[in-house]
C-alpha cells in the first residue's frame, strides 16, 4: 500500500490517494458501523475495530431522527451476508474473494427462497427494509436490530441457519439452507429470535403462498447475488465517476451536491490497482472539486472504473489509527459504513462450499431462544459528535445532496426517490436540520 498526497494550488486542494496492490497480502474488506443496523460509528473506530490498516469512510446513510436512521442506501453485504437491500438506483463496488475482479457498476439484487422439496421458489422484494413489501415477501435478518423488525398484520416464517453457505453456479450468488421453525398469520409480529424472519401482509398472494406452503420442519434455500462472480462483500456510492476509462460525471450541473465539496471515492485501475481517494474541502487550503472534476483526478491517477461515496463532512481517511484528512466537520462524523484495507486475509470471511449442504435430519433442529437483537442507532455517540450525525442530513455533498441530484435528474436517468426516502429530501430543501 503507498500513500501519496498531492497538493493541487489551482484549486486549491489536498488530496490524499491510498494505492492499493489486492494481490498482495492486504485484503480489502468493508465494514457495517456498530455491526447492527442501523447505527453511526467512526470510520476510525471501524478500522480500530477491525485491525484494519487503513480506512475510508463507505456508503451514505439515512439521516438521524428519521426512520432507519444510520442505514446504507444501497446493497451492503459483508462476509457473504446480505444485510441490506437497496433502496435507491445505485451503484456498487464489490472485489471478488481471490481479490483478482473488481467491479464498479450498477447492480440488481435478486434474492429468493427456495422450497427443497418442490424446487418453487419466490422472490424476496427487500431485505431489512424500510416498509414492508406490499404485494411481496420481505425478509428481516438479525442484522435489522430493532429498528428492521418483521410488521404486524402478517403472514410470517421464522427461519434458523442449517449448514454452511454455498457457491451458486460459476461463483455468482451464495446460497443457504435454512430450518423453518414456526409459520403463522397473525395481526402480531412474528419475533425473530435470533432467527431471520420471511412476512408478507394478510391477504396478499404472497402472504397466501407462505400460509400454504411453508410449514414448520421443512428447509428452505435461500440465494441472493447481484450477478458478479465470487462476490461476499459489496458496498455501494453515486454516481460513478468513471467508467471503462471516460469521464462519466458529466451531468451533474443543478444541484448543490454538483458544487465543490470534500469528497471520498474509490476506482481501479487497469492493472488491478485500487484507488482509495479523499479531497479535503469548505477550507481555505483546499475547497474541494465538483463530481466531474473528482472523476477528472480519478482519470489523472489512472482510474479505469471510479465510484463516489459520501462526502462532504464524511469525508475521512485513516492510516495506522490515525485519521490523516482535514474533516470539514468540527469533530470526524460518525457514518454508516466504511472500506478497510486489512494487513492479511479477513478473519470473517469463511470460503463457501461448492455444493449445497446435506439433506437435513427431520424433526429437532431447535433455533436459539432469545430476545430481538439491541438498537444500534445512536449507540454511545457523544452528544458533541450526535450534531456531526445530523449534518449529514444538511450536507450538499452527503446524503441530503444526493438524493436533491438524484431527483433532480443529475445522477442519470433513474431519478426516482423512493417514498420512504421524501422526508430526507423534503428536509435537506428546507434545511431542517435536526
Amino acid at each position: 500500500m503507498t500513500l501519496i498526497r498531492l497538493v493541487d494550488a489551482r484549486g486549491p486542494n489536498r488530496i490524499k490517494v491510498l494505492k492499493v496492490d489486492p494481490r498482495s497480502e492486504l485484503t480489502i474488506d468493508v465494514a457495517l458501523a456498530t455491526d447492527v443496523l442501523p447505527g453511526h460509528e467512526r470510520t476510525s473506530s471501524m478500522a480500530a475495530r477491525h485491525n484494519a490498516l487503513a480506512a475510508i469512510n463507505g456508503d451514505y446513510t439515512i439521516r438521524p431522527y428519521t426512520q432507519g436512521s444510520g442505514r446504507p442506501v444501497d446493497t451492503f453485504a459483508e462476509d457473504g451476508v446480505l444485510k441490506a437491500s437497496p433502496l435507491i438506483w445505485g451503484r456498487n463496488f464489490s472485489i471478488s474473494r481471490d481479490e483478482r475482479t473488481v467491479e464498479i457498476a450498477h447492480s440488481e439484487l435478486s434474492v429468493n427462497v427456495m422450497q427443497r422439496d418442490t424446487g418453487d421458489a419466490w422472490e424476496i422484494g427487500s431485505v431489512n427494509g424500510l416498509n414492508p413489501e406490499p404485494n411481496g415477501m420481505s425478509l428481516y435478518t438479525p442484522d435489522g436490530g430493532e429498528t428492521f423488525k418483521p410488521p404486524r398484520a402478517s403472514c410470517s416464517a421464522r427461519l434458523y441457519p442449517y449448514g454452511t453457505s454455498a457457491w451458486g453456479p460459476g461463483q455468482v450468488g451464495l446460497a443457504e439452507d435454512f430450518y423453518v421453525a414456526r409459520m403463522r398469520c397473525n395481526d402480531k409480529p412474528m419475533k425473530r429470535r435470533g432467527g431471520s424472519v420471511i412476512a408478507a401482509p394478510v391477504g396478499s398472494e404472497a402472504s397466501l403462498l407462505i400460509r400454504s406452503h411453508l410449514v414448520a420442519d421443512e428447509v428452505v434455500t435461500m440465494t441472493w447475488s447481484i450477478g458478479r462472480r465470487g462476490v461476499l462483500d459489496t458496498i455501494g456510492g453515486n454516481p460513478n465517476l468513471v467508467e471503462n476509462g471516460a469521464i462519466a460525471a458529466d451531468r451533474c450541473t443543478d444541484s448543490y451536491f454538483c458544487y465543490r465539496n470534500p469528497r471520498t471515492g474509490i476506482g481501479v485501475d487497469a492493472k488491478g490497482m485500487i484507488l482509495l481517494v479523499t479531497v479535503d474541502g469548505r477550507r481555505s487550503r483546499s475547497v474541494g472539486m465538483t463530481p466531474v472534476q473528482f472523476a477528472k483526478l480519478f482519470r489523472h491517477l489512472g482510474a479505469t472504473w471510479a465510484l463516489n461515496l459520501d462526502g462532504g463532512g464524511s469525508t475521512t481517511m485513516v492510516v495506522r489509527g490515525r485519521v490523516i484528512n482535514n474533516v470539514s466537520d468540527p469533530y470526524e462524523r460518525p457514518v454508516g459504513s466504511a472500506i478497510l484495507v486489512l494487513r492479511g486475509p479477513d478473519p470473517g470471511e469463511a470460503e463457501p462450499v461448492a455444493a449445497p449442504s446435506p439433506e437435513p435430519t427431520p424433526g429437532g433442529i431447535l433455533g436459539p431462544i432469545g430476545g430481538d437483537d439491541l438498537d444500534g442507532s445512536f449507540g454511545d455517540i457523544p452528544r458533541t459528535l450526535q450534531r456531526s450525525v445530523c449534518l449529514a442530513g444538511d450536507d450538499p455533498a452527503s446524503t441530503g445532496g444526493m438524493l436533491d441530484a438524484l431527483a433532480r435528474g443529475d445522477l442519470g436517468p433513474h431519478d426516482r426517490v423512493p417514498r420512504a426516502l421524501l422526508p430526507a429530501l423534503r428536509d435537506f430543501r428546507d434545511r431542517s436540520g435536526c
